[in-house]
């Protein structure tokens, strides 16, 4: 599938269930993971970091066990948004917007760890290697065991 076939297909998901958080990041996941850091991309994660959860009056999930539209679920997978967000802008060389979009992905989601590890990378090519050093120690400091951290840290010299 080419990549406006995949951005429309993304664009009438997306339409489909009124810009759900899971299905615009996953849109533009799957536009990232082919290489595509277009504005295809950008403009799908975009439409997530605007998106707003469904008012609860007409929520389906509202009284489930499994609602997905509590706000600090809702904040986490925006948090997702802006990270992959980060990542599409540091593969165009926009640092400052990568570092912005990195810094505010932490903010909603301090778990993501490779908001961490991507905010660090912005920092060494801007040749801030103490702030860079700073994060890493941050992400090492708090997920020691997480496999990207491990592999990341072995790979340093």
């Amino acid at each position: 599938m080419d990549e406006s076939r995949l951005a429309r297909a993304i664009d009438e998901a997306a339409g489909a269930t009124d810009d759900d958080l899971e299905v615009l990041n996953e849109g533009g996941r799957c536009l990232l993971e082919r290489n595509v850091t277009s504005s295809a991309a950008i403009s799908v994660l975009q439409r997530a970091e605007s998106a707003v959860p469904p008012a609860i009056e007409t929520d389906d999930e509202a009284f489930g066990a499994d609602f997905s539209h509590r706000r600090t679920d809702f904040e986490r997978r925006r948090g997702t948004a802006l990270h992959l967000l980060g990542y599409a802008f540091a593969n165009l060389r926009r640092l400052s917007e990568s570092e912005d979009y990195c810094r505010r992905a932490l903010a909603a989601d301090s778990t993501l760890v490779p908001a961490y590890l991507n905010l660090a990378t912005v920092y060494l090519q801007q040749g801030r290697s103490i702030k860079a050093d700073s994060v890493l120690a941050e992400v090492r400091r708090r997920y020691p065991d997480h496999p990207t951290v491990r592999e990341a840290f072995q790979a340093l010299p």
